[in-house]
C-alpha cells in the first residue's frame, strides 16, 4: 500500500513537472514560432502586393466564425485532416501494388 502510494505521488510529481515545462517552455516557444510564420506570411503578402488578399481571407474567416463555433471547424478540420491521410494511405498502397498480368 505504501509502495503505491509512493508511486502515485511520483507520478503526479512528474505529470506536476511536465504542466510546469509546457506552459513555461514549450507554449511561448510555439507562440513564438507562430508569431515568426505570420510575420513571414506577412511579409510575403507584402512583398507579392497581395495584402488585399489578406484582408479577403480575414473577412471571410470571420464571416465563417460567425456562423459556425469554433470547435465545430477544429473537429471538421480533423476530420478532413483525417480523410487525408486516409485517401494518401490508400493511393500509396494502391501504387505499391505490382500489377498482375492479364490472361
Amino acid at each position: 500500500m505504501h509502495g503505491e502510494l509512493a508511486q502515485a505521488e511520483r507520478s503526479i510529481g512528474g505529470l506536476e513537472m511536465r504542466v510546469k515545462t509546457l506552459a513555461e517552455e514549450t507554449i511561448p516557444a510555439l507562440e513564438r514560432e507562430a508569431d515568426q510564420a505570420a510575420s513571414s506570411a506577412l511579409e510575403f503578402l507584402r512583398f507579392e502586393q497581395a495584402e488585399d488578399a489578406l484582408d479577403e481571407a480575414e473577412k471571410e474567416y470571420e464571416r465563417r466564425r460567425e456562423r459556425q463555433p469554433l470547435d465545430t471547424v477544429l473537429q471538421n478540420a480533423a476530420r478532413y485532416e483525417g480523410d487525408y491521410q486516409t485517401a494518401e494511405t490508400r493511393s500509396r498502397t494502391a501504387c505499391a501494388k505490382p500489377s498482375r498480368p492479364i490472361a
